[in-house]
């Protein structure tokens, strides 16, 4: 099942036209740093809550997203929904220009 289909079903409204990226997609992306290490400094910098959602501010600036997507069992029957973390373009930039502060400082430190 394509996953425009599932989108409108669920969600009962059309796709947006930007492209959010997962957040394995993002970190390659960043190409600076993996999924679980970007995950760990997203949480260290106060832009993550500890269970990896992004505090609310972040989300209404356009960076993050975080979307109930569907899980089928076996059969092909739909399981349960469970949230994946998704990146806009502009929360890429946000993310690379984080880690180019958090690159200064610590040269700065040294």
């Amino acid at each position: 099942m394509p996953t425009t289909n599932i989108y409108i079903t669920i969600n009962n409204y059309p796709e947006p036209q930007e492209t959010w990226y997962t957040m394995s997609k993002a970190a390659k992306l960043i190409d600076k740093i993996g999924r679980n290490n970007l995950f760990k400094f997203l949480r260290n910098e106060a832009i993550l809550m500890h269970h990896n959602e992004p505090y609310q501010t972040y989300c209404d600036q356009g960076y993050f997203k975080l979307e109930q997507v569907p899980k089928y069992n076996g059969r092909g029957q739909l399981f349960c929904f469970f949230p994946v973390l998704f990146v806009s373009p502009k929360g890429i930039d946000f993310i690379k220009k984080q880690l180019q502060k958090k690159e200064a400082k610590n040269v700065q430190d040294d």
